[in-house]
């Protein structure tokens, strides 16, 4: 068997998305999906897209990313490995151990020495490896030397009969007495939201809700896609949702312990209900905080990832 690795080239992608369909079927990733978290990523480069090719056919496919512009110092440090894929034809013959190390050498070329898998925000297409779902893929992750850096759930609501509950109704009613403001977003909470969101939550929160403001102002979306805590002109939490996709949610560091999570989450959740959705889903939370805020509400356990990383 004769492998050869090389960059994606645009006749290949029809034949990497049917690989995709074929080795990641939970994923569902479609043409579509690939552009917006690939091609489009906006720290593509042409060798951090790679293909093993054995003959004419697609063998496998993997994607990795590093910022041009890092978040922080931790940052400076990562690659990114979001997507690997090896033709079921074509398993056990070290295909995704061959793309695995043509990417780490490309993340060590740019000057990284760490690798995580896969929490590239907000391009991931899912925020580690599904456990259940690929567990052959932890296996050759952990043989070439990945170790476990936590276990993040994804979690599922039904909306058919959401309601908020006293407790949450309680703590509007206090927060409103002090004059905390529960309110869909307006072009006034602009600049406040955006603070907020890099200052409490990173620049990765900046670009979610800066998008979805400016669709939003675009007429392609509801005011009542963000959901804002707001008092005395200063922001004290944000919740957000994508269609179906419920969050990122957040609250301030100096604002916790008052219900404003609570609200904010009932908040989106009707929007989301009344926007005409059956179900709301994330793809990412930790086991503390699915049991303080999301099991109320309905949310259940429906995949857990395991995040991966190495220092090459």
């Amino acid at each position: 068997m004769h492998l050869e690795i090389a960059p994606l080239q645009t006749s290949d992608i029809p034949a990497v998305i049917d690989l995709l369909a074929t080795s990641m079927p939970t994923e569902a990733i479609s043409e579509q999906k690939f552009a917006r978290h690939i091609l489009l990523d906006p720290n593509y480069r042409d060798d951090g897209a790679l293909l093993a090719k054995v003959g004419n056919c697609v063998a496998g496919f993997i994607y990795v990313a590093v910022r041009d512009q890092p978040l922080n110092d931790i940052d400076a440090r990562r690659g990114y490995i979001t997507v690997i894929a090896v033709d079921p034809k074509f398993r056990r013959q070290k295909i995704a151990t061959a793309l695995l190390a043509a990417a780490e050498g490309f993340i060590q070329k740019l000057g990284r020495s760490d690798v995580l898998i896969s929490p590239y925000a907000p391009a991931y297409f899912t925020p580690g490896v599904d456990v259940a779902s690929y567990p052959a893929a932890v296996t050759m992750f952990s043989k070439c030397g990945y170790a476990e850096v936590n276990r993040p759930i994804a979690m599922q609501t039904d909306l058919w009969n959401i309601t908020e509950p006293e407790f949450a109704i309680g703590a509007r009613q206090t927060l409103a007495r002090d004059g905390v403001h529960i309110e869909a977003y307006s072009p006034p909470l602009t600049q406040p939201i955006l603070q907020f969101a890099r200052t409490e939550f990173g620049p990765d929160w900046d670009v979610v809700y800066r998008e979805a403001m400016q669709q939003i102002l675009r007429g392609q979306a509801s005011p009542a896609r963000i959901a804002v805590a707001h008092q005395h002109g200063r922001v004290l939490g944000i919740s957000h949702h994508d269609g179906e996709r419920f969050g990122p949610i957040g609250v301030g560091a100096n604002a916790r312990h008052r219900g404003i999570g609570q609200v904010l989450m009932y908040e989106t959740l009707q929007a989301q209900r009344f926007a005409g959705h059956r179900v709301a889903w994330f793809l990412w939370s930790d086991d503390r905080t699915a049991e303080r805020l999301y099991r109320g509400a309905g949310f259940v356990e429906i995949r857990r990832f395991v995040i991966l990383g190495k220092t090459l």
